[in-house]
């Protein structure tokens, strides 16, 4: 009899031990298939934001050298990989295999916060007061709306020394219509699609590259000693120029100052 009794309570204990097993590797599989399933998340999440990011020009109206302004954007996605990372460290003490979550989780903080810096140093670096785009008001020859946004890039190119690109973007719509209306009717602007190539050829990247963008672009080209307008030089030498560009889609103006040299 006691004999029956010993080999009943270790038979249970075995049973216990075998259900005990079974639920800590069910559980271990569910969290493993949960792990894999946030690994991929996390993959394609991060994928879209770099989509989103990219768009963000587009979006806001803006040239796409200006993105960088709005790259704090990074740091609202950051709790996805920092969850993969987190629970990749928590379960894996656990045993459970999720190197995978830890390696995305990490490669994705780091970049996420790398590019999140760069708004930090675009405000410091490029910040300026919105009316010293009075600066280009003669040469515009139309008034300037007086509420916007303002940014002073510097640049240098091949074909350029000391030169600074300015933006301005319009916040009264109202203005920014009214300014459009005069700028339409001024004989000094013309569509980008109507510039010569030579003289499209003769700007500094940043500021061609705008105007192949759209055909509802207008653009002119001042020499300032020479008096000349949307006309390249024909002596060699150096001479003091600034281009405007106008985007009636976005209602932004962007304004360079450089150095073109004629080399005879």
């Amino acid at each position: 009899m006691k004999k029956e009794v010993i080999l009943e309570s270790e038979k249970t204990v075995v049973t216990e031990q075998t259900s005990s097993k079974k639920k800590r590797k069910d559980r271990k599989d569910k969290i493993r298939i949960r792990m894999i399933v946030l690994f991929v998340f996390t993959l394609l999440f991060s994928y879209f934001v770099f989509l989103f990011m990219a768009a963000v020009p587009n979006m806001m109206g803006i040239p796409f050298f200006m993105a960088p302004e709005y790259y704090w954007y990074f740091y609202l996605f950051l709790p996805v990989p920092l969850l993969s990372l987190i629970l990749g460290i928590k379960y894996k003490k656990q045993g459970i295999k999720c190197q995978k979550n830890i390696v995305v989780g990490c490669i994705f903080i780091i970049l996420f916060l790398l590019f999140g810096r760069l708004s930090l140093d675009f405000h410091l670096n490029c910040k300026a007061t919105y009316h010293d785009i009075a600066h280009f008001q003669d040469i515009i020859g139309i008034e300037i709306p007086s509420f916007g946004k303002y940014r002073q890039l510097p640049f240098d190119t091949a074909d350029t020394k000391d030169g600074g690109i300015y933006v301005a973007k319009f916040k009264d719509d109202e203005q920014a219509k009214e300014f459009e209306q005069q700028l339409i009717q001024n004989k000094n602007w013309i569509l980008s699609a109507d510039y010569s190539f030579s003289m499209r050829d003769s700007l500094p990247i940043p500021l061609a590259s705008e105007l192949s963008l759209s055909e509802d672009t207008y653009c002119l080209t001042y020499f300032e000693k020479e008096n000349l307008y949307n006309t390249l030089p024909t002596e060699p030498g150096d001479y003091q120029a600034s281009t405007c560009i106008y985007h009636i889609k976005n209602h932004y103006l962007m304004c360079g100052e450089y150095t073109y040299s004629l080399i005879s």
